[in-house]
Order: structure tokens, then sequence, then C-alpha cells
């Protein structure tokens, strides 16, 4: 199960320092002046520097989308919540800080390790770690909406057996992927208003092991859907850690990059 096959696109070191409540969501700070990407001044917040490809649409609150032969609608999120959870959300709660900097240079990392990628007009991005608690999730939340700021963007909860992103946005797990690969229930996605080139499907609640799930031929068939999308430019799927279960590994080779977190000086 520790054995990962697919393209390395990029990794996210963790800081370690801190209290493992607060270190685990930050990412380890480097100079702005490194070679690694071009300084973007962390004074931009993301609402600064989004484009709003999807104004028109966010104003009517809900849009249709097709994906795997369903139509899905897509409405916008509730009001945020004052919670833990949204604390993740470095790139809406903090977007001027060291830690939304950082996120802003994995995201160029990525787009420029995908360049060349022909697999489909949607480029398809897997976010995983070696062990539990090393940031997984909130890499791939904020990495998601660092991309939305110029891109159309799916965020994919595929962690079956831990979901976590649906808390991040204060919305339900259920009915979501789980629920459409097994029983074909057709769910909702979800756009945060302050970002809505973000489109969130979330993990929904299935009775047939994770590994069955994401071996399926539906799972195969919707990530190739997600590939040939004229809708979304980038999708990133949320997984869990690779050394201790298989469901990364059985998606790794089925998506174009991986981003791989670290918790630095440990993992």
């Amino acid at each position: 199960a520790g054995k990962l096959r697919g393209k390395l696109i990029a990794m996210m070191p963790v800081l370690p320092t801190l209290p493992p409540a607060i270190s685990r969501f930050l990412p380890s700070f480097s100079s702005p002046t490194s070679d690694a990407a071009p300084f973007i001044s962390p004074t931009d917040s993301i609402m600064e520097l989004a484009p709003m490809l999807l104004e028109e649409e966010a104003a009517s609150e809900s849009l249709e989308i097709e994906l795997a032969g369903r139509i899905m609608k897509r409405i916008p999120t509730p009001p945020s919540a004052n919670t833990t959870s949204r604390l993740i959300v470095t790139m809406f709660t903090n977007p001027k800080s060291q830690a939304a900097e950082e996120y802003r240079r994995l995201c160029f990392n990525v787009e420029w390790g995908l360049k060349e990628t022909l697999s489909g007009p949607c480029r398809t991005i897997l976010v995983t770690s070696a062990l539990p608690n090393e940031g997984k999730t909130l890499t791939s939340i904020n990495l998601a909406l660092t991309l939305a700021r110029t891109h159309r963007v799916l965020l994919v909860d595929s962690n079956f057996r831990k979901p976590s992103i649906h808390q991040a946005f204060g919305i339900e797990a259920s009915p979501g992927l789980a629920d459409f690969l097994e029983h074909q229930v057709t769910p909702q996605l979800y756009y945060p208003p302050e970002s809505p080139n973000l489109t969130v499907f979330t993990s929904g609640i299935g009775g047939w092991h994770p590994a069955d799930l994401l071996t399926s031929n539906p799972m195969t068939q919707f990530i190739e859907s997600v590939k040939g999308s004229s809708f979304f430019e980038f999708a990133v799927f949320d997984v869990p850690p690779v050394s201790l279960i298989p469901d990364s590994s059985i998606i790794a080779s089925k998506v174009d990059g991986i981003v791989w977190v670290i918790w630095e000086l440990s993992t």
C-alpha cells in the first residue's frame, strides 16, 4: 500500500515546530526570493487576484454541469460559520499571510508541472501524504482555491474513510461521490461565493468497501469524464495517506500528477 505510481509534480513540506493542532494548518516558509517560483506579493487577496470567470453564473446562484453522463446542479455554500474547520482555508481566512504565499508557489509548480499534459481538457491532480495528519486535506483545499484564481477547478473529496472537505465549507458530506458511484444518486455540487471558480464535490457515504468503490468501473468513468470536461480546467482529488491503505495507489495511476505532502524534517 506504500507504493505510489504516477507523475510526482510537487512536494509540499509542512512545519513540525508548532503545536500539531496549528502547525498542520501551515506550509513551511521559504524565502520569497527562491528560484522555485516567481514572487507574488502576499498583500494580494484571493478576491483581488481572481478574474471571477463565473461571476455571471454565480449571480444566478445555480449552474448545471455534466459529469459522467449526469447533469449536476451547482449551488452556493451557506454563509461561513466561524469554526475551527474554517481556519484551515488559509486562502479565505488569511490570504495576506506567508502561508498563503507558499500556496501560490505550489500552484505555480503544479501549473508548470502539468503544462505538457494532454490527457484531456481538464488536468487531474491527486494530493496525498505518507501518514495521517500531515496536512494533505489542508493542501488540497488551499491548492484548489489558489488554482481557482485563474482557472475553473473541481475539488473532489475521494477520502471515503475519513472525509473532511465538507466541514471546511459548512456543507453535508452526503449525497456525494460515494452515493453517485454506488447508488447512481445525482448529488449537488457546491461553490463558495468568495471563490466562484471553485466547485466542491463531497465524498458521500457508501456501503461498499472504499477500495472497491475506487476500483469500480463507475469511478474510472467518472475520472475520465472529469478529464474530458469542457467546463473544468483542473481537478484536485483529496485521498487517504499512502502508507496505510491502498486507496491513493488506486487513483494515482488514473490521474495526471501527484502532490505529495510531507511533515518537514520528519516524514
